[in-house]
């Protein structure tokens, strides 16, 4: 690719260009011109194409922190600030060091910023802000799962201020969709109601996110507003799962097996899952339909290549196995999905909210189990 060899050619030019200038902005001799140009070469790292990523990120976060040495809040506020949430993405995408470090230091570097960016002398920096800010709070692994979610919500309802639908579609779309997920994902508040918001921010990205504009982020939206309506508790249930239906197939129009493997094969899990609560058409289609995507999804989830994404799907074909009463078949398939279980429960960590939850979908497979064996027991007793 012609464009991506010239900007990759471009980037290497600029840190080559900024490094020489180190050479003659000392920081003692000309402090401004050295931190200026110390925030612009980790800007560049940042940027780079070439080299390994964690590197590029490592030199960035060095860069940025060797600029705020002069850059201080008193002496430049502003330069402060946009060095602060320059740091902030840079830590967001840091792959070296804990992952729940990395996210403390970038929601400091944020709220840093935000002390400089107000809404009123800088909308535009208060609000693209605001909005990393909330999706370092959606990562967040430490303090409380529920609070980190209420700080996501606010964050962006804030960065939701300025960017409006006629100013800054993109940034509104996007907005939107992390609300969306913030609120499907949301402790407080009432379930119902949550689940209702996050279906009303991802219909709203969709005005912007069109599949000819925005194919992936269209079928991203897709695929989550399919898990809304599927765990939705207003509305008729079996017109919620009619609509998880089509949005599920509508984000497979996007993502194909051979474009976007790992997200087919979780629109297909979903889709999979749709069929199975399936209330209207015929309940053999339906099942047939079901177990047609699982399988689909279990092409790519491999037991070596994605344990826990494989275990999952096993114990969604299982449990429609067992619904259906057909126990050989959840026997074997729970029986599949047990041993690499087994090997991700000795991973599991017990302070993260996540592998906690994690861990209550395992019992599920083994309750699950359970009650197959009994069954089965039943039925040579007889």
């Amino acid at each position: 690719n012609r464009i991506l060899g010239e900007k990759a050619e471009n980037v290497e030019k600029a840190i080559a260009a900024y490094s020489a200038a180190l050479k003659v902005y000392t920081p003692s001799a000309f402090p401004q011109q050295w931190a200026m140009t110390q925030n612009n070469l980790g800007n560049a790292y940042r940027n780079r194409i070439l080299g390994e990523k964690a590197e590029n990120v490592e030199n960035a976060i060095a860069a940025y922190s060797a600029a705020l040495e002069v850059y201080t809040r008193r002496a430049f506020p502003e330069d402060w600030a946009g060095t602060q949430y320059n740091l902030g993405i840079a830590y967001g995408e840091r792959i070296l060091e804990e992952k729940a470090e990395n996210v403390e230091n970038a929601i400091a570097a944020f709220s840093a910023a935000l002390e400089v960016y107000t809404p009123s002398a800088f909308p535009q920096d208060w609000a693209g802000t605001q909005y990393n800010l909330g999706i370092a709070y959606g990562e967040r692994i430490l303090e409380e799962k529920a609070e980190n979610v209420e700080n996501a919500i606010a964050a962006y309802s804030a960065a939701l201020e300025v960017y409006t639908p006629s100013a800054f579609p993109q940034d509104w779309a996007m907005t939107q969709y992390n609300l969306g997920i913030a609120y499907y994902e949301r402790i407080l508040g009432e379930k119902a109601e949550n689940v209702e918001n996050a279906i009303a921010a991802f219909s709203t990205a969709l005005e912007v996110y069109t599949p000819s504009a925005f194919p992936q982020q269209w079928a991203g939206t897709q695929n989550n507003l399919g898990n809304a309506y599927r765990n939705r508790i207003l509305g008729e249930k079996a017109e919620n799962v009619e609509n998880a239906i089509a949005a599920f197939s509508a984000a497979l129009e996007v993502r194909t097996r051979s474009a976007f493997p790992q997200q087919w094969a979780m629109t297909q899990n979903n889709l999979g899952n749709a069929y199975r609560e399936r209330i209207l058409g015929e309940k053999a289609e339906n099942v047939e339909k079901a177990i047609a995507a699982y399988s689909a999804a279990l092409e790519v989830y491999t037991p070596s290549a994605f344990p826990q994404q494989w275990a999952g799907t096993l114990f969604n074909l299982g449990t429609l196995y067992q619904n259906e009463k057909k126990f050989d078949l959840a026997y074997k398939t729970f029986a599949d999905a047990i041993p690499t279980v087994e090997s991700l429960r000795g991973k599991i960590i017990s302070g993260d909210e996540s592998k906690r939850k994690q861990a209550e979908e395992w019992n599920r497979l083994y309750v699950g189990m359970v009650q197959v064996c009994l069954a089965l027991g039943k039925k040579l007793r007889r």
